[in-house]
């Protein structure tokens, strides 16, 4: 997978920057694009980048963002790795929250993921998040 961080630029939009960048969206929030299907072959992977991501000295990281538009559907391996992705990030500390669910026509993959994850942490937009995000931070 050729997976990225995403910045925002000051024209509003949003730029895909490359893992090894560490680059962070806000001082403290790191979101993540994920850019294929998440199932059980590929969800070792995601695990593997979001921990190392996470556990980027220069990271001090208070939320992670995974952006989930390429996930239409997810298996149970998906689902219990989502589950360990959010142990292991509340372990250290960061609440893990997802943006851009597919919006299957039964819905269905955002039913998990706000299942999973609390109705709290599922964002329809990246920038929601990045709004809910700097209210919370900032007091704004």
């Amino acid at each position: 997978p050729k997976n990225h961080l995403l910045t925002q630029m000051e024209s509003g939009a949003w730029e895909a920057v490359p893992l090894s960048s560490g680059s962070q969206a806000a001082q403290g929030l790191l979101i993540y694009r994920f850019t294929h299907e998440l199932y059980y072959a590929n969800a070792p992977a995601l695990m593997d980048e979001v921990l190392e991501l996470a556990d980027s000295p220069e990271s001090q990281l208070d939320w992670f963002c995974i952006d989930a538009s390429a996930m239409a559907d997810l298996d149970y391996s998906a689902a219990e790795t989502l589950r360990s992705i959010q142990e292991a990030l509340r372990e250290r500390g960061i609440r893990l929250v997802i943006a851009h669910t597919f919006r299957d026509h039964e819905g269905k993959a955002r039913q998990t993921l706000r299942h999973i994850l609390g109705d709290d942490a599922v964002y329809d937009t990246l920038e929601d998040v990045m709004d809910d995000y700097t209210r919370q931070h900032k007091g704004g």
